[in-house]
């Protein structure tokens, strides 16, 4: 992996609104999301807190799918369900190949407001490709909901659509102790490795970023790309999390942590990674400060920099050696207590 940011200009732009995730609570069935009842299988549970879907293969995630978008006629809409993955899965008898693109939980007008734990086991062959409906992602669209212990180990992620990233693609709630490793790649504004669109005093945690995330529209309407979320806005809190996949924005708001910061709160993360903005537009080490949002807080961050440049956060650079000799991890733990770990020789890792 290349370990030297590039870091160029800063744009005076206004941040471009877009609909989220707000819908009344009357459940409403999504739209262009058909779903090849052969393929499901029914898991064991029934998605309330007491006995949550216990999710072990594809067949069954997408039958919880189906539960959350309403988009089966036999089987009762639950936006809510509760849900947790107990083995790991391989998403390829369900989505790529012959089977087409995954269609979100969460999607089009449907927004998952319940708990979903992925168990800490891996989630791979995720298939994202050519989706134009606002809200990509393992999950599209949430509201007020819990989304932790979820990791995509692999996948190809290709969209054409507002919001993206590999986990959560836009809404509100708590995300935790989420990881990436997928690349994600995206044409339109919003994209992420873990969250492309966060709101609503939302909080994403001790989450990270292995994956190479790309927004490839030089447009500079499709601005926002960032190692964990592509934007985060409206008193968003995103604290001790790190990545170390590259983030490249045709357009403008780059970001190692996050692409397009709004009246947010980023504290005890650091990024370790080729960060760009091509278009000489907004770059920052650990985020883009969008003009005009003047309660947008960036604290105890640190990224590396062998260029040397740091665009809007000069004083939060680092050398490689301060994050292999756990100079980095004794300032995040001083913050933190018991939640990070310095591997030999290396960077930071959550514990």
């Amino acid at each position: 992996m290349k370990k030297h940011f590039l870091f160029l200009g800063l744009l005076t732009m206004s941040s471009a609104m877009f609909h989220s995730c707000e819908v009344d609570d009357e459940d409403v069935p999504s739209t262009n999301n058909t779903v090849n009842e052969d393929l499901l299988s029914i898991p064991n549970g029934d998605g309330t807190p007491a006995a949550p879907f216990r999710i072990s293969n594809a067949n069954e995630l997408l039958y919880y799918s189906a539960v959350i978008n309403g988009n089966v006629d036999t089987i009762p809409q639950n936006k809510s369900a509760y849900g947790i993955v107990v083995a790991d899965i391989d998403m390829s008898s369900i989505c790529g190949g012959g089977n087409g693109t995954w269609k979100p939980i969460g999607f089009d007008t449907v927004c998952f407001s319940g708990v979903f734990d992925g168990g800490n086991h891996t989630i791979n062959n995720i298939y994202i490709a050519n989706s134009t409906i606002e809200g990509q992602g393992l999950f599209g669209k949430i509201k007020g909901a819990e989304i932790k212990n979820v990791i995509i180990g692999s996948g190809e992620i290709k969209s054409d659509a507002i919001c993206t990233a590999a986990i959560v693609g836009e809404g509100s709630g708590y995300i935790v102790n989420c990881h990436n490793y997928a690349n994600v790649e995206n044409s339109k504004k919003f994209t992420g490795g873990v969250v492309g669109y966060l709101s609503q005093s939302s909080t994403i945690e001790r989450c990270h970023n292995e994956g190479e995330i790309r927004g490839i529209n030089p447009s500079k309407s499709q601005f926002a790309v960032g190692g964990i979320a592509g934007a985060a806005n409206a008193g968003c809190v995103v604290k001790d999390c790190y990545n170390l996949g590259s983030v490249t924005g045709e357009s403008s708001r780059v970001g190692g942590i996050v692409g397009s910061a709004e009246d947010c709160h980023i504290s005890n993360c650091y990024s370790y990674a080729d960060v760009a903005s091509l278009s000489n537009d907004y770059g920052g080490g650990i985020c883009a400060i969008a003009c005009g949002y003047p309660f947008t807080t960036v604290v105890d961050c640190y990224f590396y920099n062998s260029l040397g440049q740091a665009g809007q956060q000069p004083t939060m650079a680092r050398l490689e050696e301060e994050f292999n000799n756990g100079s980095i991890f004794k300032m995040l733990d001083e913050q933190s207590a018991n939640v990070w770990k310095q591997v030999n020789g290396n960077y930071p890792i959550l514990k």
